[in-house]
């Protein structure tokens, strides 16, 4: 998941998934909130609630798993660049 508002709208989502049983995975580097601190505890009461708590790069090279994946050289030379923020 990423998305605005953290401690708002993120927050109640992934609480929700969890709550029906859904593996939840938040990008911390794709949130925002109001404030640092409303974000920062936000993420932490979310990983105390059992999300995951990871960030874009992380994620695009767990999808494309190894590096015969088709697009892993393409999505690794985007990262690389900062194109992929």
């Amino acid at each position: 998941m990423a998305g605005l508002e953290t401690h708002i709208c993120v927050m109640q989502t992934a609480l929700d998934l969890i709550s029906r049983g859904t593996d939840v995975h938040v990008c911390w580097d794709c949130t925002s909130s109001r404030g640092e601190e409303y974000r920062r505890h936000a993420l932490q009461r979310l990983g105390h609630a059992g999300v995951q708590i990871t960030n874009h790069e992380s994620v695009a090279f767990e999808l494309a798993r190894d590096k015969n994946h088709p697009q892993f050289k393409g999505v690794n030379r985007l990262l690389r660049e900062g194109q992929i923020v």
